[in-house]
């Protein structure tokens, strides 16, 4: 059986929102840093987080016993109000090797389209914050916004 657990991060964690029923992002990257714990004789190492969502979600997921240290598929979700947009941003993706999909979903009522783009990589805050910056790149000229992400976490050796 497969013992590992889903993370998320997005509008159904209860992000700040502002009028109109957008999220309000914080835009706050700062790096993380590691402190040494020793616990019964035990020493392992304590990833600090910023004090925001991402870094909210990398905290909930340590402290459930996740190791932050090995890569995993993470699934970044990028909302688009129109489908043909959502297409053209898949597109871009798919020809930079990345999995996609795209789904009328309307998980969000205004963004009904919504694209995932899987990426292979270590969930750090610095990453995933990159990672979203660059999506956010392409997505913002073609009327899209980030709406969150997730993955399976990977347990620690001693959970």
């Amino acid at each position: 059986m497969d013992n590992r657990q889903v993370a998320r991060w997005g509008p159904e964690l209860g992000r700040n929102r502002v009028p109109g029923g957008l999220p309000a992002i914080q835009k706050v990257r700062s790096a993380c840093y590691c402190e040494r714990v020793t616990e019964a004789g035990k020493e392992s190492q304590a990833l600090i987080f910023p004090n925001d969502e991402n870094g909210d979600v990398l905290r909930r997921m340590q402290a459930n016993g996740d190791d932050l240290r090995h890569p995993r598929e993470i699934e970044f979700t990028v909302v688009f109000s129109i489908g043909i947009s959502a297409e053209q941003f898949a597109e871009h993706f798919r020809a930079l090797g990345y999995r996609v999909s795209v789904e009328f979903a309307e998980t969000v009522e205004e963004y009904p389209w919504d694209v995932v783009v899987a990426n292979q990589m270590r969930p750090s805050h610095a990453e995933i914050g990159s990672f979203e910056d660059l999506l956010q790149s392409i997505a913002g000229p073609l009327g899209g916004r980030n709406d969150g992400w997730g993955c399976l976490s990977e347990p620690s050796p001693s959970t």
